[in-house]
């Protein structure tokens, strides 16, 4: 099986493709070492229709909702019945990015993030932090306080980005030298589902729109994970995966959200398929019929 090589060890300059996930989320239906499998097999599944790759890095950013804290669960870790035969490599501080291998060679990387939802009732992603964020405050609060420092997504949800909650999205967008936060699209939404009025006005505008699998609080949903996301083109000799600040920079500067950084950036683009009609309606009527109280 091709595996994931470790890019953070020095050696001679190359170039690999990562891929992001930028909104995964666990609930416990199965152990993590679950969704770790389903990640690197979708990761692989997509690294074999590019042409020649010559290694590749799976990002995973995990999405913590209110009352969970799974990525420090995931870092103290030394139980097999949570991460199978998946262990933690080794990790930068208690909010930097863990870096997980399998004795067989599959390696995955996994940054902390925050899923708020906000007194508008939206939701907001940070991604980069670790540390506890409180909810319920206005969506200006978020972007002003972690923009600098996380990469923030305001993600389309089923039905939130509608009437007025729409309308508050929409003036984010189009607020002055407001450019420090992107739109997150994700493979829930259904392909019948094609136009999203904030994409449009986002894409006028040069604002980056980029996806993740979202996983929902339902069964099986795990399997989702790493098959919706960025792919982008690497060209160094792997500092960017040292330090997850490194990281994000980069990620951001191939966004055009900042200055260049260190590692080169060939191009970027999305990756994944929607979801079909009945894996929509599925999906949320379980959602409905049982709500996720973890």
């Amino acid at each position: 099986m091709q595996s994931i090589e470790d890019l953070g060890s020095a050696g001679a300059e190359r170039e690999t493709i990562v891929l992001v996930d930028t909104h995964v989320h666990y609930y416990p239906f199965c152990p993590f070492s679950d969704l770790l499998d389903a990640a690197f097999s979708n990761f692989l599944k997509y690294a074999r229709t590019i042409e020649d790759p010559n290694s590749f890095t799976g990002v995973l950013c995990l999405l913590e909702t209110q009352g969970t804290n799974w990525y420090w669960k995931l870092m103290q870790s030394t139980s097999d019945a949570f991460t199978g035969k998946w262990k933690v490599a080794r990790h930068e501080g208690t909010d930097g990015m863990l870096e997980l291998f399998k004795p067989s060679g599959e390696r995955l990387r996994v940054i902390p993030g925050r899923q708020v939802i906000t007194s508008e009732n939206l939701e907001v992603l940070i991604i980069g932090t670790g540390e506890e964020v409180i909810g319920r405050k206005p969506i200006d609060n978020y972007l002003d306080h972690y923009c600098d420092r996380s990469l923030v997504v305001l993600p389309w949800g089923v039905g939130k980005w509608l009437g007025a909650r729409g309308k508050t999205i929409s003036n984010q967008i189009s607020a002055p030298n407001r450019t420090s936060f992107v739109l997150g699209d994700n493979g829930g939404r259904p392909w019948l589902w094609s136009f999203v009025t904030q994409f449009a006005e986002a894409e006028k505008l040069g604002l980056p729109v980029i996806p993740g699998s979202d996983p929902l609080p339902v069964a099986g949903q795990h399997r989702k994970a790493g098959g919706n996301g960025l792919v982008l083109r690497y060209s160094g000799k792997g500092e960017i995966f040292d330090r997850q600040s490194a990281f994000l920079f980069w990620l951001k500067s191939a966004l055009g959200m900042v200055g260049q950084s260190g590692g080169q950036v060939a191009d970027w683009r999305t990756y994944g398929k929607h979801d079909g009609l009945f894996n929509f309606i599925y999906s949320q009527s379980m959602l409905r019929l049982k709500p996720w109280a973890g």
